[in-house]
């Protein structure tokens, strides 16, 4: 593992949904070093937006070995969503890198992230508050949770056991979600 000393943003910043802007805005307040991989310093796809923070630098859509070397070297990943996130495949990756979740606690989100992987929060105040905590979390705990809840094997059962209760008559929920 590398030494782990900057944040990371892993989506798409033109998205508004995933709030970029609270992002970086978390970051300035935390006074950390936000690496965002998903995005570019000039935007113009979305109406023109220029980010001059010198505490955020901008990698690009990355994938393969570099993406890998960036989560390993994470100190966590900054998730202030504004919607319902359904699954939250970026946060599964940071979390099998051993990253903690600073997220808002919407959709899937609490289900992916325990308490002992990262902090959920509709106050970006307390996010950053939480990640002047960030050492406190295990990366072995972080990975744990990707590993055990994510594989293969645990997924695939999952989606067995919700179509056998959709045969069977059976409710997936015990009340209808909101």
């Amino acid at each position: 593992s590398l030494p782990r000393k900057d944040f990371h943003f892993l989506g798409n910043v033109a998205w508004p949904v995933k709030n970029f802007q609270g992002a970086i805005d978390i970051a300035r307040d935390a006074s950390i070093n936000l690496n965002v991989m998903g995005g570019r310093r000039l935007q113009i796809r979305r109406g023109f937006r220029f980010t001059w923070e010198p505490y955020i630098r901008f990698h690009g859509m990355v994938g393969g070995a570099r993406k890998f070397s960036m989560l390993n070297a994470s100190k966590g990943m900054i998730f202030p969503v504004r919607w319902y996130e359904p699954f939250g495949l970026a946060i599964v990756e940071s979390l099998y890198f051993g990253c903690p979740v600073f997220a808002t606690p919407y959709g899937a989100i609490p289900e992916l992230v325990p308490p002992d992987c990262g902090a959920l929060s509709h106050s970006a105040s307390e996010l950053v508050q939480a990640l002047g905590q960030a050492d406190m979390y295990s990366a072995q705990a972080c990975h744990a949770q990707a590993r055990e809840k994510f594989n293969a094997q645990n997924m695939a059962l999952g989606y067995l056991h919700k179509y056998e209760l959709v045969l069977a008559g059976q409710p997936l929920h015990p009340q209808t979600p909101i």
